[in-house]
C-alpha cells in the first residue's frame, strides 16, 4: 500500500444485506484509508451495509461515505451519472468496486482511471466485462488463474476474503471421541447458502461431526433443523 500513499479512491457498492462482501468493504477501505489521502465510499441508501459501516468509520475524517439513491442505481444500469458522483470519481486517482453491474457506468472511466473490482464471486459469464478493468481481485486461485488465460495476461490477483480475527469467539463444538471425522463449514446463515440441505446430508451419517459457523437470520431455523443430531 506505500504506492498509493497520499493517493485519493473512490470504493463503490451496492449490497444492500450484510454479509461477506459488507466485510470486504469494510475491511479493505480501512487498509487503504490507512495510507490514501482521501476515500469516498459509495453505498446504497437505506442498507444495512451502509449504516453499518457508516459506524464503523464514523470517526475516520479520511472516510467520506456518500449514498446512492436507487434513482441513482437506475442511472447505473443506462450507463449515466449524476454530476455529484461523477465529479467525484473525475478527482480521485483510482476508482475500485464491488458489484459487476457497476461496470455498466464506469467502464468510461477506463482509459482515464485505474479500474480495480473485487470478484466476490465465480460467475465465469461476468470474465467478458472484465476486458475494461485494469486490476481484478479473486478470492481463490482457480477463478484467478481463469481470468488470466482468458486475457492472456496477469489482470487478476488473489485476495481472499478477510476475517477479523479480534471479534471471533472460539467455542469448543468439536466431540471429545477422536476417532470421528469433523467436517467444518462457514459462511452466512441465509437460505441461498443451502446450510439446510448440508444438514439433512448429516443426519443419516455416522462417525461424523458438522459443525457450522456463522451469523444470519436462518439460524435458529437450523438450530432447531439439526436438534437431535
Amino acid at each position: 500500500m506505500k504506492k498509493y500513499k497520499n493517493k485519493t479512491f473512490a470504493i463503490l457498492a451496492i449490497d444492500k444485506e450484510l454479509g461477506g462482501i459488507s466485510s470486504m468493504i469494510e475491511h479493505s477501505t480501512r487498509v487503504i484509508a490507512s495510507e490514501a489521502k482521501e476515500v469516498n465510499l459509495f453505498l446504497l441508501k437505506g442498507s444495512a451495509t451502509l449504516e453499518k459501516i457508516r459506524e464503523v468509520f464514523i470517526s475516520d475524517t479520511k472516510v467520506n461515505i456518500h449514498e446512492i439513491t436507487y434513482i441513482d442505481k437506475f442511472l447505473f444500469n443506462l450507463g449515466l451519472l449524476n454530476l455529484s458522483i461523477k465529479k467525484i470519481l473525475l478527482s480521485v486517482d483510482y476508482i475500485l468496486f464491488h458489484n459487476i453491474k457497476l461496470i455498466n457506468v464506469l467502464q468510461k472511466f477506463n482509459k482515464i482511471k485505474p479500474l480495480f473490482f473485487f470478484f466476490h464471486t465465480d460467475k465465469y459469464k461476468h470474465i467478458k466485462k472484465f476486458r475494461y478493468i485494469e486490476h481484478i481481485f479473486t478470492v481463490n486461485t482457480k477463478t484467478r488463474n481463469i481470468v488470466n488465460t482468458y486475457f492472456n495476461s496477469n489482470k487478476a490477483k488473489y485476495l481472499p476474503n478477510c476475517i477479523n480475527t479480534d471479534t471471533i469467539e472460539v467455542q469448543k463444538l468439536v466431540s471429545s471421541n477422536r476417532k470421528k471425522l469433523v467436517v467444518g463449514a462457514m459462511g452466512r446463515l441465509i437460505e441461498k447458502k443451502g446450510f439446510d440441505f448440508l444438514i439433512n446430508a448429516f443426519k443419516n451419517l455416522s462417525n461424523v461431526d458438522l459443525i457450522i459457523g456463522g451469523a444470519g437470520p436462518i439460524k435458529e431455523d437450523l438450530i432447531k433443523l439439526s436438534k437431535k443430531y
